[in-house]
């Protein structure tokens, strides 16, 4: 797997459907703390954008992410 299972929750929006693939935060810093998420995703963007090669879609909830700014891609 791409991330271990104490660190994410990874599911399928419901029963039978594939996409978006859920990714949800088990790691209490990942939930609270804006810049823990920031970092953890910033160390973990290839793994990132492999799972959305093999997914098609993620969708993120529940990581501490209070402005869209800091997750924007350069140009």
């Amino acid at each position: 797997t791409l991330f271990p299972s104490t660190t994410l929750f990874r599911s399928p929006t419901g029963p039978g459907e594939a996409l978006p693939l859920f990714i949800k935060p088990r790691e209490r810093g990942l939930r609270d703390d804006p810049r823990a998420a920031r970092d953890w995703m910033r160390a973990n963007e290839a793994a990132i954008d492999d799972l959305l090669a093999d997914a098609g879609a993620l969708l993120f909830r529940g990581f501490a992410i209070r402005e869209t700014a800091p997750y924007a891609l350069s140009p």
